[in-house]
């Protein structure tokens, strides 16, 4: 894995030969809808919606007026509709967020979090559930660099019906599938028949393949306290040719400026000991103060090498190579990459 122009590798090291199946622990899914529903969320998210058609989607992030990250999220559009499917950040604020910055538009929010359940499967097996591309030039979704757009098809597994959604984000083909919550292991079940090789992966597994792939988690590597510009979301959720949105002027300003004072990178760190969130980052083992702060970490499998997220201050951002450890006399080699490895487009304007 290297920079972002790299294409999609076929596989990963975290994943079954025949794909891995995912039950989020926790995704959360709010619903926009209304006759103002489009004109809202596009004043209120950072990436372009004006344009999606029904079954269409992008990334994209919601801010807080400085520019610090209240949630990132899949947005579809719906019908008349958007869903936004969050992995990790909470909806909470997200549902508080947006409800006070409704006025007098035609807009109502519904957390359907608690009635609906959410599965990733990723990995080169699963091409009996991944929703066939549309014709060239059809697709307005924000797509991801060699691996297509985002869009969604309802799919029949015996009596129930489910929506998967196209959305390669980590490297290989993915796909995330909705279902009612009361049907969620006759589900399961019919996905395992649907797909004979995949083959159920846990949270250590499905960490490495996120952090392998370099995205961001809210609660680990972002949060409220995090500029969106720090995170490199801006490459693959926010739009810079749409009107104004929450934060916008925040984002573009530093953006022109360059006045991020750091920036999230993947580190590949050298020996079988040990890397935890909250090491140190430093230039040189003599430097008196650390250029940055690991976040998230996993152990490459085999390997006596781990894999990690980390803040680096943007003077050293550039460099190839930094220290790693818990303190300036504990350290280990580490190497730098730019983030985001798979770089994803917005939605293009018509």
């Amino acid at each position: 894995m290297s920079s972002q122009s790299q294409g999609a590798p076929a596989t990963s090291v975290w994943l079954p030969s025949g794909g891995g199946l995912y039950v989020w622990p926790s995704a959360g899914i709010v619903r926009v809808t209304g006759a103002d529903a489009r004109e809202f969320l596009q004043n209120m998210v950072t990436n372009d919606v004006s344009n999606l058609a029904s079954g269409e989607g992008c990334y994209s992030a919601f801010l807080t007026n400085k520019g610090k990250v209240l949630a990132d999220f899949l947005v579809l559009c719906e019908g008349d509709g958007f869903d936004l499917i969050s992995f990790y950040a909470p909806v909470a604020p997200l549902l508080e967020g947006l409800g006070r910055l409704i006025v007098s538009e035609d807009v109502a929010l519904e957390d359907l979090s608690g009635s609906k359940a959410v599965f990733s499967l990723q990995g080169v097996g699963i091409e009996a559930v991944l929703p066939p591309s549309p014709p060239e030039g059809e697709s307005r979704g924000g797509g991801v660099e060699g691996g297509g757009s985002v869009w969604t098809t309802r799919l029949r597994l015996g009596s129930i019906e489910v929506e998967a959604i196209r959305f390669h984000r980590f490297g290989v083909p993915g796909v995330e599938v909705v279902v009612s919550r009361d049907r969620a292991e006759e589900a399961l079940d019919a996905l395992s028949r649907l797909v004979p090789g995949i083959s159920p992966v846990g949270e250590a597994e499905f960490e490495g393949l996120r952090i392998e792939a370099g995205w961001p988690r809210y609660g680990v590597d972002m949060d409220a306290t995090n500029l969106l510009v720090e995170t490199g979301l801006e490459d693959y959720a926010v739009s810079f040719d749409k009107g104004c949105y929450v934060g916008q002027e925040f984002v573009t300003r530093i953006l022109q400026r360059g006045q991020a004072a750091r920036h999230l990178r993947r580190l590949k760190i050298a020996g079988a000991g040990q890397v935890r969130n909250g090491d140190s980052v430093f230039l040189q083992p003599t430097d008196p103060k650390p250029c940055g702060e690991v976040r998230s970490v996993a152990p490459l499998p085999g390997e006596a090498e781990w894999i990690a997220l980390a803040y680096v201050t943007t003077r050293h951002e550039d460099l190839s190579r930094v220290l790693v450890g818990p303190s300036a006399d504990r350290l280990r080699e580490a190497t730098v990459e730019p983030l985001p490895v798979f770089r994803y487009a917005s939605p293009p304007r018509q």
